[in-house]
């Protein structure tokens, strides 16, 4: 358990979750780029199932490596949904987190999350979540407002994946300056001060579950709540200094479609309260270090992922070394790796990203095939 909480284990997690991720990318995903040219829909098949697989070894890292624990209340996730999924967001590494709870209630190779643009930029793991269609966005309605469209228009028309997507309505993580902002802002418009949330921003929300709705993509909003009761990593620095949480809570709610209300107007003040709710749920967390809710009417059981986290574990670790023993005793795969690191780079300055690229030869496809 020391080890578990030292820099040396938070190294170690680090190293393997980056390196993982960047020849991950090069030896798995690059060698079926063609796929995306001729097969597009097998395309998108295959690499939701490659990111499912490497996202399952991320969270073996998490708890065989790092040994967090976690427990999950509430609702179970309907099976082959499309589902809007909103949380709140303590630090920069809630969204990882979740794949621990998703991994037992859902499908983590549905999952498409909504993250800052400048991400895609980082090698190996910017790369696999362009090719994976995560939402890139910008900050800047009239940037974002495009790509939302472009990424649920692709996914209603292909057909080949039925999307979860993962928003964060409060737009930025739970520090003491995003707190005084968030604080200031309810102050001008006459709203309560939080202390375990910050106000969000639901413009994002609106337009998502609005078009969601209207494409026939929407099932339910999932409104999770996460809570850390003991140790909580703010940052990516925190992990790499082993400051991992021993144990990590969700409470799911589950909304179905039906139940959510009609126009921009009430889905702002749907989303408004949920986030009051957030606030007392998390002020009892804190209180007690367990969520008090109980599930409504939910049905079956967490899957039991032990032997897939280990054996997952075992897989990508070997092939880590595997690829590393080939790029040390192999000019051509050096060659190989710098041909494909440019070929990633070149394609973002082009176009946007592998994402866009992906939708704009769909859409030739398409028009040929018309």
């Amino acid at each position: 358990m020391v080890l578990r909480k030292s820099p040396i284990c938070g190294f170690v997690f680090v190293l393997l979750l980056f390196l993982s991720s960047f020849l991950g990318t090069l030896f798995i995903i690059s060698p079926l780029l063609p796929l995306m040219i001729f097969k597009p829909k097998w395309w998108r098949f295959v690499i939701d199932e490659v990111m499912g697989s490497w996202i399952t070894y991320a969270v073996s890292l998490m708890e065989v490596l790092a040994g967090i624990k976690i427990r999950i209340s509430g609702d179970m996730f309907g099976q082959g949904e499309s589902n809007l999924i909103i949380m709140n967001h303590h630090t920069r590494l809630d969204w990882m987190f979740l794949w621990m709870c998703l991994i037992r209630r859902s499908e983590v190779k549905q999952e498409k999350i909504i993250l800052k643009s400048v991400l895609k930029l980082i090698p190996g793991a910017g790369w696999a979540m362009q090719t994976a269609c995560y939402i890139f966005i910008e900050r800047k309605w009239e940037y974002d407002n495009r790509t939302f469209t472009k990424l649920l228009d692709y996914f209603r028309e292909a057909k080949v994946t039925k999307p979860q997507i993962l928003l964060f309505p409060e737009g930025t993580d739970f520090t003491a300056k995003n707190k005084a902002r968030s604080d200031e802002f309810a102050c001008q418009n006459g709203l309560p001060l939080y202390e375990f949330v910050l106000h969000p921003r639901t413009t994002g929300f609106v337009f998502l579950a609005s078009k969601m709705r209207e494409g026939g993509m929407l099932s339910a909003v999932y409104d999770i709540c996460i809570g850390y009761p003991q140790t909580r990593p703010q940052n990516e620095m925190d992990i790499l200094y082993g400051k991992f949480p021993e144990d990590i809570h969700f409470h799911i709610k589950r909304h179905p479609v039906i139940t959510l209300p009609i126009g921009d107007k009430g889905l702002q003040e749907w989303c408004e309260l949920r986030w009051r709710d957030k606030e007392a749920m998390l002020k009892r967390f804190y209180a007690e270090r367990h969520f008090t809710e109980t599930a409504a009417a939910s049905s079956g059981r967490d899957r039991d992922v032990r032997l897939l986290l280990r054996f997952c574990f075992v897989l990508w670790t070997s092939l880590v070394v595997v690829w590393l023993a080939f790029l040390l005793y192999s000019s051509v795969a050096r060659w190989y790796a710098l041909t494909h690191c440019v070929l990633f780079y070149a394609v973002y300055w082009w176009n946007g990203g592998m994402e866009h690229l992906e939708i704009s030869i769909f859409n030739w496809w398409k028009s040929v095939c018309q």
